[in-house]
């Protein structure tokens, strides 16, 4: 219901949208108000106005409305920027809030809905308990694991490839369940391109049981196929057929014959028909050219890098002007010469498609094969022969109990400024067996524990010193960054505390949650150096405990471990310092970890050279696509016939057909009212479907 300011109601609705409601920078377009608070605005402009440049400004409103109106924090988080045929929407309340587009503004309920949920579907992404392995085969794992990894860093598209007969389905119940479940969505839509998949599908979903539950998955949640009647609300998982979908957002009749088989197999094609596109796009529409041809001639990287020097707007906010496109000179062969160059491109790009996904499927090959060689390594089953042939002379138990007696006591105590945190003893027996001689530690046994330096521009230290320190950007899985060290003032005292040295491990304290726990060994790589505070520092107690083994388990095992203790705040996951010491960590003979470095070593030099191979084949692979174009448009890729049409000819004809240059003419647009306050019925009259809520986010 829209309202102005001056006869406002707030509870004449269940969402109220208040014009021209004053804030500190001005009035705002729309002031939203659902259940009487007010929880968001909306900026408005006239049709065909480029939004993305206009966010900050709808951020400086929200930020500035009347203080007296917000009871607490996180109420006023919905921001919209939108016109009559386009809406950016932002929520606030996201790890990292970005505009994106939407097809409506979202209903009084849904906004409500929302404020009462204690974290956003993304945060909740990022909060993902451990996946539960059960039963599941490593591609399935992997598939799982990545895909929340990706939707965690606010990936929104992501393509699973796996083999046929690999458990595709199987891998959608598992990961459907754990959306549902964890990550707090609504709804999951299966789709499948004709019936007898659906019916399998919905099949595989009733006979799912989600590990840890010990039920099946339809008495959890309900499980519905779409049928022509329209969708149920209570349903948790939709599964349905292409067709069906489309029938229903079209209103087209579909009969059950019509989903049996796949638009594929029919060959059914649809007539042309109108759409709107956003101002975000140039649409080109050619009259001389091969649309293909036309294509290839944009893709090409001199075309982009010129069009990328010639564009215009502020930074951020950068576009092709429309201009450069009209007057950008273009190559033109004959009608006939054209089709012939990109029947051949199109040949010679689908041979370089095989090769690269050859090299793809080399590089996942590689990525498994890695994985695999490093859980071998800090399990022992990469040493086994080793160990049947030799007998240390100290065991890992032997080390430990050296390095306690050395030490005074049984823990260690974890220094955290001058308070001290000691280690609980291990529990062991749900931890996996280990190879004989070898023992569990926690990782606050096997070294000094400390946090790094805060940055705080305010600090004035008593006695300066100016030093490079490590970030979170700088700490890697299994490598250290030092493309870009910064450095800090500190007090003197300061930086010769956490001064790093050779064979200290690094182990991040926060970031994203993938990020916890990931590190490496520090060998000296800068003469001197300190860490910050979201950087953990382990200092190994005795020479015998091998830092590089330490780190392999951390960055493999020990992810499990990091995600299970790690805490999510509003912004960041982050692990402590106590959590982090109680690690369990196996700690093997010193001898054995020795060979176990060495045999890493050497293999993961191989992989990575492997990997480099791989990486220069795809760049070379992107650089012979070019040559080809370069080639095609050089009149040099396909034979020259002299009975073509001259492309000379071939303007001229279109030119004689459009006397203002190929111009069409164009509509001109009518102007009414006040263009500096569009109406925006979307407002008042949401998505009339009751089949469809427009949340967005299901």
């Amino acid at each position: 219901m829209v309202q102005s300011r001056e006869e406002v109601n707030r509870s004449a609705g269940p969402g109220i949208a208040v014009r021209e409601f004053p804030t500190a920078s001005g009035p705002v377009d729309y002031a939203l108000f659902v259940g009487g608070t007010l929880c968001g605005v909306v900026e408005a402009k006239p049709e065909g106005t480029t939004l993305s440049g206009f966010a900050d400004q709808a951020a400086r409103y929200l930020g500035s409305v009347p203080e007296h109106l917000v009871g607490r924090e996180g109420q006023l988080r919905f921001e919209y920027v939108a016109s009559g045929t386009e809406i950016l929407f932002r929520d606030y309340a996201d790890p990292a809030p970005r505009s994106r587009r939407v097809f409506f503004f979202h209903r009084p309920e849904t906004l409500r809905r929302w404020l009462g949920e204690p974290m956003t579907i993304r945060r909740q992404l990022q909060s993902m308990p451990p996946l539960l392995t059960e039963r599941l085969r490593d591609c399935q794992i992997d598939a799982v694991t990545n895909l929340e990894a990706s939707l965690a860093a606010d990936h929104p598209r992501a393509l699973i490839q796996m083999a046929t007969g690999a458990g595709k389905t199987y891998t959608a119940c598992v990961f459907g369940h754990r959306l549902l479940e964890h990550a707090k969505f609504r709804r999951v839509l299966f789709l499948a391109d004709r019936a007898n998949l659906v019916r399998q599908t919905r099949h595989e979903f009733e006979d799912f049981r989600p590990p840890g539950t010990g039920r099946s998955f339809t008495e959890l949640y309900n499980v519905q196929r779409l049928v022509p009647a329209g969708l149920d609300q209570d349903a948790s998982v939709v599964i349905a057929t292409i067709q069906r979908v489309y029938s229903m957002l079209t209103g087209r009749e579909l009969s059950g014959e019509d989903e049996e088989r796949s638009g594929f197999e029919t060959g059914a094609s649809e007539p042309q028909r109108l759409v709107h596109y956003t101002t975000e796009f140039h649409v080109l529409r050619p009259e001389a050219v091969e649309p293909r041809y036309l294509w290839y001639w944009l893709v090409r990287h001199a075309f982009r890098h010129e069009a990328e020097r010639n564009m215009s707007g502020s930074a951020g906010q950068l576009r092709v002007p429309v201009d450069y496109l009209r007057k950008s000179p273009i190559s033109v062969a004959p009608l006939a010469a054209q089709r012939r160059i990109v029947a051949r491109i199109d040949e010679l790009f689908a041979e370089i498609a095989e090769g690269e996904a050859a090299l793809q499927r080399a590089r996942q090959g590689l990525d498994t094969w890695r994985r695999a060689l490093l859980k071998a390594a800090v399990t022992g089953e990469l040493t086994r022969d080793w160990r049947e042939a030799n007998r240390p002379a100290e065991t890992g138990a032997d080390l430990l109990a050296r390095i306690r007696a050395e030490r005074g006591s049984w823990g260690q105590k974890v220094l955290r400024g001058r308070r001290g945190i000691t280690s609980a003893p291990l529990d062991a027996s749900a931890l996996p067996l280990l190879p004989e001689g070898w023992v569990w530690a926690q990782l606050g046994d096997l070294g000094e524990i400390v946090g790094g330096v805060t940055v705080d521009k305010k600090r004035k230290p008593a006695d300066p010193v100016e030093v490079p320190y490590l970030r979170v950007a700088n700490v890697q899985r299994g490598y250290i960054d030092l493309s870009e060290v910064k450095k800090i003032r500190v007090d003197r005292s300061v930086a010769g505390s956490l001064e790093l040295r050779a064979d200290d491990i690094l182990l991040n304290e926060g970031g994203d949650r993938d990020k916890i726990g990931r590190g490496w060994v520090w060998q000296g790589e800068l003469p001197i150096c300190i860490h910050q505070n979201h950087v953990f520092r382990v200092r190994p107690h005795h020479n015998s405990i091998n830092p590089f083994f330490v780190s392999h388990y951390a960055n493999e095992i020990g992810r499990t471990f990091f995600i299970e203790k790690g805490k999510q705040t509003t912004n960041l996951a982050s692990i402590s310092l106590s959590k982090i010491s109680e690690l369990p960590v196996p700690v093997p003979p010193a001898a054995e970890a020795e060979i176990i470095i060495d045999r890493l070593r050497g293999a993961l030099v191989s992989g990575a050279d492997n990997n480099r191979d791989i990486s220069e084949a795809r760049e070379l692979s992107s650089a012979i696509r070019q040559s080809i174009l370069k080639t095609a448009f050089e009149g040099q890729l396909v034979p020259q016939d002299p009975t073509d049409e001259s492309a000379s000819a071939l303007l001229a004809r279109m030119r004689n057909g459009y006397p203002n240059n190929g111009a069409r003419g164009r509509r001109a647009r009518a102007v009414v009212g006040d263009s500096s306050h569009p109406s925006l019925p979307g407002l008042a009259r949401q998505s009339g479907d009751p089949r469809v809520e427009p949340t967005g986010d299901d």
